[in-house]
């Protein structure tokens, strides 16, 4: 998905995340595109060792900014 700086912030703001901040891993599927359950070896994890994986890449998108 190819998206410039503006489209960003604007997909941010139709989810009233004003601070600019993902919370799921869906908000990325959605404004990125990025279907993190697609990465290879992703079914292999455990349940807990998936919910690490994702909030590691919430955190990682969120310390990025809005990344285009």
């Amino acid at each position: 998905m190819d998206m410039d700086y503006s489209s960003l912030k604007e997909a941010y703001e139709k989810r009233n995340y004003d601070d600019y901040r993902l919370r799921t891993i869906e908000d990325i599927e959605d404004i990125y595109g990025l279907n993190i359950k697609s990465i290879k070896g992703y079914g292999l994890l455990s349940d807990r060792k998936r919910r690490q994986f994702q909030q590691f890449i919430i955190n990682y998108y969120n310390t990025q900014g809005l990344i285009y």
